[in-house]
């Protein structure tokens, strides 16, 4: 696979799933299963929005 079409579509999957913390500002992957499940934050445990 060519690696810049590769990197094209991880980041688009990456962007699509990383959520950004409202409180600290860190950004943290969202895995899709987790609908319905409230994910926190890495850093200071604030809730993230849920993967859309």
């Amino acid at each position: 696979m060519n690696p810049i079409f590769q990197w094209v579509v991880t980041h688009t999957v990456w962007k699509r799933r990383l959520r950004r913390c409202a409180r600290c500002g860190h950004e943290q992957l969202v895995r899709a299963g987790a609908r319905g499940q409230t994910v926190a934050c890495g850093k200071c445990a604030a809730p993230l929005p849920p993967p859309s």
